[in-house]
C-alpha cells in the first residue's frame, strides 16, 4: 500500500516519466503528476497510485493548482520545462515567470508544508567553456549565465538555496547536463542520429 505522497511537475516529460515509473514500481509512493501531455506516462494511467492532471503548473497558477494536493506531500519534484531555447530568447518575461517566479512560489508553498523541493536547473548557469578547455564545472563553479534563460535559472537556484539557508527548507538542486535515453523526443541529437 502506497503511504508516501509525492508531486511531480513534468511527469509526462523525458526525465519525469522515468521518475514516475520508478516511484510507482517501488510500491510505496502515491504520485500526483502534472504535465501538458501524458504521452510518455500513458501506460501508467491505470495505476491506482498515480493521479495525473493534464495542464501546466507555472507562475500564474502555482498556488491554485498545488495547494489542494499539498497536504501530506513529502516532496515536490520540479521537472517541467519548456525545451525550446528560441522561445526564451523571444520572450524573456515568459522565461522569468517560468523559471524564477515559479521557483519562488514553489519554495513558499514547500516552506508552509515542510515538503522537500527537488529543483531541476541546468548546467548552463555556469556559462560556457572553450572546446579545448581542460576545465570542468562543479557545484562550486561561479555562476556566469549568458542568456535570459540561464539568468532566470540562476536566479531560481539562488532563491531555492536561500530558502534552505534561511528557513532550513529541505531542497536538492540538480544542475545536470543533457540527459538521454528511452522515450526521448526524436528532435534531440542522440535519438535523431540513431533514427
Amino acid at each position: 500500500m502506497a503511504d508516501r505522497k509525492v508531486i511531480i511537475l513534468g511527469c509526462g516529460g523525458f526525465v519525469g516519466s522515468h521518475l514516475t515509473e520508478r516511484l510507482l514500481s517501488d510500491g510505496r509512493f502515491k504520485v500526483i503528476g502534472f504535465d501538458l501531455t501524458d504521452s510518455k506516462c500513458r501506460h501508467l494511467l491505470g495505476d491506482p497510485n498515480f493521479d495525473f492532471t493534464k495542464g501546466y503548473v507555472d507562475a500564474t497558477n502555482t498556488e491554485a493548482v498545488l495547494e489542494p494536493v499539498l497536504d501530506g506531500a513529502e516532496a515536490i519534484f520540479s521537472l517541467a520545462a519548456v525545451c525550446n531555447p528560441a522561445e526564451y530568447v523571444k520572450n524573456p518575461v515568459f522565461t522569468i515567470n517560468s523559471n524564477f517566479i515559479h521557483a519562488y512560489k514553489l519554495v513558499e508553498l514547500c516552506t508552509q508544508v515542510r515538503a522537500w523541493l527537488i529543483h531541476t536547473s541546468t548546467c548552463e548557469v555556469y556559462g560556457d567553456l572553450a572546446l579545448d578547455s581542460n576545465e570542468e564545472f562543479s557545484e562550486t563553479s561561479p555562476y556566469r549565465p549568458r542568456t535570459p534563460y540561464n539568468a532566470s535559472k540562476a536566479a531560481a537556484d539562488m532563491t531555492v538555496r536561500a530558502y534552505f539557508e534561511t528557513f532550513s527548507l529541505p531542497v536538492t538542486i540538480s544542475n545536470c547536463s543533457n540527459n538521454y535515453g528511452p522515450y526521448q523526443f526524436p528532435e534531440k541529437m542522440i535519438p535523431l542520429m540513431i533514427l
